[in-house]
């Protein structure tokens, strides 16, 4: 993962030149692991319930699990690309440090909701036990007469596995766990970004609110101008009709006399 990062950084680097370009790349970047984490978060969601169930099984355990743990790497490496538009936005127009906040916005809700389901998964982690008689079955006796010495070594392979299953859903739950207070931390540090972000958009959008209001006015008083001026020229227009009647009126008088 951490080359990833590396080689991620390199790219925006290598066109640092056009802050336009990096902004595109990161909100596409951004964009799409929305999408991941959303198709994630449906994971986790329909299996929840069958926690502790006879639906549950430890290979569907294992599977969350695995798309738990790189939710989170994913949760860890958008916030870095976050932190990194809202830097190259202040470089840009208002309308580009808008969208990437509503963007911002939008991941924010995303890992509000996968923080609040990671904790859910992690608390049904401890007391959702898998039903080991799942194990037990393929080794189950198959008569009554079967050697005491076979049966002692049935008990023995199950209370080995049952330790097994006990020891490594400990280590997933501590790992669990863990992601969880790495998604607390970087919900703390989003919730800032994201806010002050906010504040700036608040700003932004009064601003075009504004504009908007300023042009409709100057529209307006562009009309009222124009009817006015219309208006002036018609008078004009009438009096020098009427002027010209005047005239042709004494000119034939004085023809006549």
């Amino acid at each position: 993962m951490d080359s990833n990062l590396n080689t991620g950084k390199k790219s925006y680097g290598a066109i640092d030149e056009d802050p336009v370009a990096i902004k595109n790349k990161l909100m596409d970047d951004i964009s799409r692991n929305i999408n991941t984490l959303i198709e994630s978060l449906g994971v986790i969601k329909r299996y929840i319930p069958k926690m502790g169930t006879k639906n549950d099984s430890t290979i569907q355990r294992n599977n969350v699990q695995n798309v738990e743990s790189s939710s989170t790497k994913m949760v860890s490496e958008t916030h870095k690309k976050v932190q990194e538009l809202l830097r190259v936005i202040k470089k840009l127009d208002k309308l580009s440090q808008l969208q990437a906040g509503k963007l911002s916005e939008k991941f924010r809700e995303v890992v509000t909701e996968y923080n609040s389901l990671q904790k859910e998964f992690s608390m049904k982690m401890k007391y959702a036990s898998i039903d080991i008689k799942q194990f037990e079955d393929s080794n189950s006796t198959t008569g009554d007469n079967e050697e005491s010495t076979v049966s002692q070594m049935i008990v023995q392979h199950n209370l080995e596995l049952e330790r097994d299953v006990a020891i490594d859903r400990q280590i997933k739950m501590q790992q669990i766990e863990d992601d969880v207070m790495d998604v607390n931390q970087i919900m703390k540090e989003l919730n800032a970004m994201v806010n002050q972000q906010g504040e700036s958009i608040v700003s932004i959008s009064d601003a075009i609110d504004r504009t908007g209001d300023n042009v409709q006015t100057g529209a307006d008083e562009l009309f009222v101008a124009y009817q006015r001026q219309r208006k002036k020229r018609l008078r004009k227009l009438i009096c020098s009709g009427v002027i010209l009647v005047i005239l042709v009126i004494i000119v034939v008088c004085m023809i006549q006399s």
